[in-house]
């Protein structure tokens, strides 16, 4: 260990998650009065409440799992620094925090999307389940469930941050640095197979969204279809991989640019076929072939990197 005092403001930063979701049980007033002229009892000793939908749906929960599953990561992987939301991590470990991240990010905006295509099916499975006590006023648009769901992962420097647990006596910092140093070690060995998986996960979905898009979905009228920031989604990971390239290694960084740079100019836009802001010729049945060839061609692409992937972490 170096005999350089450890000095957490230069050599670390404060990360925080939060996120918010849409509770779904409410109180059921008429149920409520029923259930105290049932039972006989005073107003206020009696409450009755209910779910309005199934809080079991997996459409529902699986929001919820990837919420809590980053919570959990972002626990794991800094330190708790007193009374505050605030949590302390190295710059050298924020590379790895946040390539663990992103793709929980990307699961996330999955998630949404797949609740938003089974929201009228879950409302209907409500009316079924809940009966008499099924009440359409308590149910909002999709829209408004969905902007309901957040998932933010913020960075903020240790300069001028106001943290008690910073002012800390030379002992403690000596073991906390000690502690870190190890841990610090710990992650370095997996960092390489973490950001593989990181990268190939990625990668495998992005190229499978583009070769099954349009696709039919059996037993429904919906098409398949992916997010409108694939493609950023693979840009970011592919920026993430020169943060982890901790020995220097000149293909990973390389491999890195060719990530960002294969997918320049191409939006969701042009992959899904949609008319061209401004003044747009084409006729529908041109934009969706010229959006066919586009998909070939940016899958092939992303298998292309798939297999340079390999050839880099072996």
């Amino acid at each position: 260990m170096s005999k350089t005092k450890f000095n957490f403001r230069e050599h670390g930063v404060l990360v925080r998650f939060t996120s918010s979701g849409w509770g779904v049980i409410r109180k059921d007033n008429d149920a409520t009065i029923a259930a105290e002229s049932e039972y006989d009892a005073e107003t206020g000793m009696v409450l009755v409440n209910k779910a309005i939908i199934d809080k079991k749906t997996p459409a529902y929960k699986d929001i919820k799992k990837v919420q809590g599953a980053t919570g959990n990561v972002v626990r794991a992987m800094t330190g708790d620094m007193g009374d505050t939301d605030w949590r302390f991590i190295s710059t050298d470990g924020l590379a790895m925090l946040q390539s663990t991240v992103s793709p929980l990010s990307f699961a996330f905006d999955e998630a949404k999307e797949t609740l938003r295509k089974a929201y009228p099916e879950i409302v209907e499975q409500a009316k079924r389940k809940a009966g008499k006590l099924f009440d359409p006023d308590l149910i909002p648009d999709v829209e408004e469930v969905l902007e309901k769901f957040t998932f933010n992962f913020q960075i903020r420097p240790m300069a001028g941050a106001d943290v008690p647990a910073l002012n800390l006596a030379d002992e403690q910092i000596a073991q906390m640095q000690a502690e870190m140093d190890a841990e610090l070690e710990a992650q370095k060995q997996g960092l390489a197979e973490q950001s593989h998986e990181a990268v190939r996960e990625i990668l495998t979905l992005a190229s499978k969204h583009l070769k099954e898009f349009g696709d039919e979905i059996t037993g429904s009228k919906r098409s398949r279809s992916f997010n409108d920031n694939l493609i950023d989604e693979v840009q970011k990971i592919g920026a993430l991989l020169s943060n982890l390239n901790i020995t220097g290694d000149p293909k990973l960084d390389a491999l890195s640019a060719k990530i960002i740079g294969q997918f320049d100019g191409v939006t969701a836009d042009d992959l899904k076929g949609r008319k061209r802001k401004g003044e747009d010729k084409r006729s529908p049945a041109q934009r969706d072939a010229e959006a066919a060839k586009l998909r070939e061609a940016t899958a092939a692409k992303t298998d292309d990197l798939l297999d340079d992937l390999a050839s880099v972490f072996g």
